[in-house]
This record gives C-alpha cells, sequence and structure tokens, in this order.
C-alpha cells in the first residue's frame, strides 16, 4: 500500500471528517473510495446529454435562475415561520 499526503483547507478537512462518521467510516477510506470512483471516470468524455445538462445550468446561471445554498435555506426558514 502506498501512502499520499494532500494538503486540504480546513473547512473542506471539516466537511469529509463529517461525511466519514456519517456514513460509519475513516476518513482515509472515504478518501480512498472518492479518489477509486473518480480515477474510474478519469479521462472518460462527456456525452452530449452531460454537455446539455451542463450548458442549460450555466444559462440558467447567467439568467438568474439559479439561487445559492445560502439563499434555498432563507427562503426555506422564511417559509417555516411564515
Amino acid at each position: 500500500m502506498k501512502a499520499f499526503t494532500v494538503q486540504i483547507d480546513d473547512e473542506a478537512a471539516e466537511a469529509y471528517v463529517s461525511q466519514a462518521q456519517e456514513r460509519g467510516t475513516s476518513v482515509e477510506a472515504l478518501m480512498s473510495s472518492m479518489l477509486l470512483e473518480g480515477a474510474d471516470t478519469l479521462g472518460d468524455p462527456l456525452t452530449s446529454d452531460q454537455i446539455a445538462a451542463i450548458e442549460a445550468g450555466l444559462a440558467a446561471e447567467r439568467e438568474g435562475r439559479i439561487i445559492s445554498q445560502e439563499e434555498a435555506e432563507r427562503r426555506l426558514a422564511a417559509r417555516r415561520a411564515g
């Protein structure tokens, strides 16, 4: 087995720790799994459907039809309170 050292910011590290805890696994096992999943698709070209979905998302963002996670949470909180 080989070991690699990768530096990530504190926020990302906390997110990985949280995900590992939710899944009942170690951070090392989670990261290894994520790297293997990513390696499976590395270099595969995007399909026309994937490209179309990306372009549709970018168009929606340009047109202001996409909101941030924070804005979505704010709106949901306002609905629940009202």
